[in-house]
């Protein structure tokens, strides 16, 4: 049901975040199960940016929570027991995908002259023209596509920038921007004023805004459209 691996990929890393907020309701070998699955589906994606994303989560996660443990002084044999278990089986299943030919050569072999570069740099470009020539209200929602260079004339090279700040710069200029990061910085604020959820709600942000950064599946693509606004929703409701 998805138009890419790269939006499965997404979609599994936000989604599987999203899920720990309710660890304590779901059960932990529940949990374990939707983790578990969630990392095969985003390496079989083969999606560099989703890969990089739930990798560095599980990383700073996992050295959060002990941190946050060791401050409470509620550390426990079986709390590092049940968490380096999880963590280690995920480190794993990575390992052991990671040296798998196909993999090594989608991270080792990608250059700045690839094609796929090129065309995001070209789209790159068009969207600061498309802004620079309507800063205040952008081309319009769902314009980008109706204003590219007919240079762009074949499936492949017609699509939107990759990138969900410059996409939204070209299509609803620099009023639709400043609502954008309007949300994401009152976001933040309520989400670092969560008592329990504060390192979950951060987490989901922060890999919304690097996702957002190489791609633009998140406003274009229903699934993650729906996805993005019950993640942002969640991230500003007040505890």
């Amino acid at each position: 049901t998805f138009s890419h691996p790269n939006v499965l990929g997404g979609f599994l890393v936000l989604s599987s975040i999203f899920v720990l907020s309710f660890k304590q309701l779901i059960g932990k070998y529940f949990l374990i199960i939707v983790l578990f699955f969630s990392t095969i589906g985003i390496l079989v994606s083969l999606s560099r940016i989703a890969i990089a994303s739930w990798l560095i989560f599980l990383l700073i996660y996992f050295i959060l929570t002990i941190v946050r443990k060791y401050k409470k002084l509620k550390i426990n044999p079986k709390f590092l027991k049940n968490n380096s278990f999880v963590l280690l089986t995920i480190l794993i299943i990575f390992l052991l995908t990671l040296f798998n030919p196909i993999f090594l050569e989608r991270f080792t072999l990608l250059s700045f002259s690839d094609e796929s570069v090129l065309q995001r740099i070209s789209l790159i470009n068009s969207s600061i023209e498309m802004f620079l020539k309507n800063p205040v209200f952008g081309v319009g929602i769902n314009n980008f596509l109706n204003n590219l260079k007919t240079s762009f004339n074949t499936p492949v090279l017609i699509q939107p920038v990759h990138n969900i700040f410059l996409l939204t710069l070209a299509q609803v200029g620099v009023i639709g921007f400043g609502v954008l990061i309007y949300m994401f910085s009152k976001a933040v604020a309520l989400s670092i004023k969560s008592k329990d959820k504060k390192i979950i709600r951060l987490s989901i942000i922060f890999s919304i805004i690097f996702i957002g950064l190489f791609d633009h599946y998140l406003l274009t693509i229903q699934q993650t459209q729906i996805l993005f606004t019950i993640l942002i929703t969640y991230c500003l409701l007040k505890e």
